[in-house]
């Protein structure tokens, strides 16, 4: 937000606070700046492939432009790092490692980051009390193009219904004990 990067959730106005866990699946919750809140779920639908949905609201009184950078690293000893690509008329990051082509995919139109690192960057304004939300998947098959294809389809499901198959199949299922109340 503005000049402001934050990247260490210490430094947050609201750390992130575990809302929801399945073996498979976590919602999380927590704000980056004050009036700023971020609902982040992370979800593992396959064993080639990961992917998340953030919900971001501005809940002051003032318009607020939003900038989100999703990074890719990659160091493979024999490939390629991950760098932005477009295909199909979307900005990807793409790379090699062995046998892999891993790819990262978001919606909403990223562009290329602009910051030291490979990344994709979507910028949102929000009015008082709106909220903006997308979609990022990775998929990581032996051709650019399959992972390409796997990680926009596991981007276009429908989060709510899988969200809420998950929540039936774990009703009552899942206990955690830490021993700190």
């Amino acid at each position: 937000v503005g000049d402001t990067t934050y990247t260490n959730p210490t430094e947050f106005s609201q750390p992130p606070v575990i809302k929801q866990i399945f073996p498979n699946f976590i919602s999380l919750e927590f704000s980056p700046f004050p009036d700023i809140d971020v609902e982040a779920e992370y979800w593992v639908p396959e064993s080639h492939g990961v992917a998340g949905r953030l919900q971001i609201t501005n809940h002051g009184a003032i318009d607020r432009q939003v900038r989100v950078e999703w990074v890719g690293q990659l160091s493979p000893t024999e490939g390629q790092r991950m760098a932005p690509i477009e295909m199909q008329a979307t900005n990807v990051l793409s790379g090699r490692t062995g046998e892999l082509a891993p790819v990262v995919f978001l919606t909403t139109g990223p562009k290329p980051g602009a910051g030291p690192y490979p990344a994709l960057m979507l910028t949102m304004d929000l009015s008082p009390n709106s909220s903006r939300q997308f979609t990022w998947a990775h998929a990581a098959l032996f051709k650019t193009e399959e992972s390409f294809a796997l990680a926009r389809d596991i981007a276009s499901r429908n989060w709510d219904a899988e969200r809420s198959h998950l929540e039936m199949l774990n009703a009552g299922n899942v206990d955690i004990y830490t021993g700190d109340a």
